[in-house]
């Protein structure tokens, strides 16, 4: 009688353990988020502006970065981190880019887009303003600078 009783536990979680699963999968959730360290620099200064993508799906794509019209690209890295919990499996991906800005004023940067199989996310537009520092970068030739891509 005893092991009849342990191998129904065992099937119980089992099952729990599909049924959890399969909720996960069914109910996948992705969220993508975009913010800048300072929204607020001079033109000696640099931004990081930060792209975090969260995700219970299995594969994240990568997302469509902003095109950095008024901003030169100086750098840029990106990380990953995957974990497991009550909720099941969560994957999180962050891309970093360090930004130089190229004009003064109210300067945009467009949201991240994120297209996965069933839905198009996107992230939020920011903004930055830029005040005229102890210089202004010549950015007329754009060759000086690193090309960055990832």
């Amino acid at each position: 009688m005893i092991c009849k009783n342990k191998n129904m536990e065992k099937s119980f979680s089992l099952v729990t353990f599909i049924l959890a699963l399969a909720c996960n999968l069914a109910f996948a959730q992705t969220e993508i988020k975009s913010r800048v360290d300072k929204d607020k620099v001079t033109t000696d200064e640099t931004v990081t502006y930060k792209v975090t993508v969260e995700s219970s799906e299995s594969f994240i794509p990568q997302p469509a970065f902003p095109e950095f019209k008024d901003f030169a690209i100086i750098s840029s890295l990106q990380s990953s981190q995957a974990s497991w919990g009550k909720e099941g499996a969560k994957s999180s991906m962050e891309y970093v880019f360090v930004l130089l800005p190229k004009a003064i004023g109210k300067l945009k940067i467009g949201p991240a887009t994120l297209k996965t199989k069933d839905k198009t996310y996107s992230s939020e537009e920011l903004q930055v303003e830029v005040v005229q520092g102890k210089r202004m970068p010549d950015f007329s030739d754009d060759e000086s600078l690193p090309k960055v891509t990832l």
